[in-house]
């Protein structure tokens, strides 16, 4: 069974968000600040939402190499 919390990529939205937060040290930050999703919100279509969080959490880790946290 996949959840949010067993997903493909092993990550849910809330851990990619929770990267970008201390990434951007600001506790109240969303990961929909990149502005990578259309409209701020997932389609709820399991292909594009995937490609979406992995959009993030890729801006999300280069930017945490980046600044070398």
């Amino acid at each position: 069974m996949i959840n949010k919390f067993n997903n493909q990529t092993g990550y849910s939205g809330e851990d990619i968000n929770l990267v970008f937060r201390g990434n951007v040290k600001e506790i109240h930050a969303s990961i929909k600040e990149l502005g990578i999703r259309p409209e701020g919100k997932l389609r709820h279509n399991a292909l594009e939402d995937a490609i979406m969080e992995a959009k993030e959490l890729w801006v999300s880790l280069v930017n945490m190499r980046q600044h070398k946290f």
